[in-house]
């Protein structure tokens, strides 16, 4: 049985889209309906893990220009556990490491407005 071309391309299509769909499965995010607090409503339409990107970007800077300091931590500690699939011990590692990494990225942003000047 000979394969055309076009019949080659399908099933690569549907092979990719297999994959696609495979790894939104296997994707854990944060979800603020999950929790057992009270979230801002701002905080649980930001962290809406079916949320496109352009929103998050509309959102995130309503959030930024509007949201308490709390506000922004609790987003800070949804997105470490996201990055950790959810793991509360691997989510505080990464807070802490990023707690750690801050004097370097300032020293960092010194050093880059010096070369500017």
């Amino acid at each position: 049985m000979k394969i055309t071309k076009r019949q080659l391309k399908s099933i690569i299509r549907e092979a990719v889209a297999l994959q696609i769909l495979a790894e939104e499965e296997e994707r854990v995010v944060f979800n603020p309906e999950e929790v057992d607090l009270p979230v801002p409503k701002k905080l649980v339409k930001l962290l809406d893990p079916d949320i496109t990107p352009q929103k998050f970007a509309q959102r995130d800077a309503e959030l930024d220009e509007s949201g308490t300091p709390v506000q922004h931590a609790f987003a800070c500690a949804a997105f470490a556990l996201t990055y950790a699939d959810n793991d509360a011990k691997a989510a505080m590692k990464i807070l802490k490491l990023a707690i750690g990494q801050l004097p370097k990225i300032i020293k960092g942003m010194a050093g880059a407005k010096e070369e500017e000047e």
